[in-house]
């Protein structure tokens, strides 16, 4: 596909890993960008956090968001309809996709075939591990065959992968009573 033949880009997330070519796609062919509201606002008002560019040393030209998308909403690619999840953990505004036909999976950072996405822990805290749990969760109770990562192969086994992740950060969480003395969920806001 070349790009003059791009509708949309849509970002599960603001890293600089997966919206550096953001800006190239915008200014020459005129290829809107979608993300998750809360990153959209700190993109669009050029806020230095945006990106976690310093974090990563690898900076990214200012592009502009186009369309602001919120957990349920619906993406429209012409012969499919993608569902928007709100999948908090990796970044606070980091979304996967949802097509429920064919029971495919987008899922960004939250997970790979064998491995979770990083955690920034000295800036999100925590609590990114706890909401990755949370998200995890949730995308356990879908029906999907296949899921697609940011990161590595395709997931044939994707509530495999899901489960294996969730340990490894049940893992992470016991590890962070001990550090800390106290039960981690003592750190959390339940819903």
């Amino acid at each position: 596909m070349s790009p003059e033949e791009l509708h949309l880009v849509v970002n599960t997330h603001y890293h600089s890993d997966h919206v550096g070519g953001n800006f190239h796609l915008q200014k020459n062919y005129g290829v809107p960008i979608a993300a998750h509201k809360w990153e959209a606002d700190l993109i669009n008002f050029c806020d230095p956090e945006a990106c976690s560019a310093e974090w990563l040393d690898q900076p990214v030209e200012p592009y502009r968001v186009d369309r602001k998308l919120l957990d349920n909403d619906e993406i429209h690619t012409g012969s499919r309809t993608l569902k928007v999840l709100s999948t908090p953990g990796h970044t606070l505004g980091h979304i996967s996709l949802y097509e429920p036909e064919e029971e495919i999976l987008i899922c960004g950072d939250l997970f790979h075939k064998n491995d979770i996405g990083w955690l920034n822990i000295f800036r999100k805290g925590v609590t990114s591990i706890q909401r990755s749990l949370e998200s995890l969760d949730r995308l356990s109770m879908l029906q999907i065959q296949k899921a697609y990562s940011g990161h590595g192969p395709q997931i044939d086994n994707p509530l495999v992968a899901i489960d294996m992740a969730m340990k490894r950060f049940e893992k992470y969480l016991k590890a962070s009573e001990k550090f800390h003395g106290m039960p981690a969920r003592g750190f959390f806001h339940s819903h």
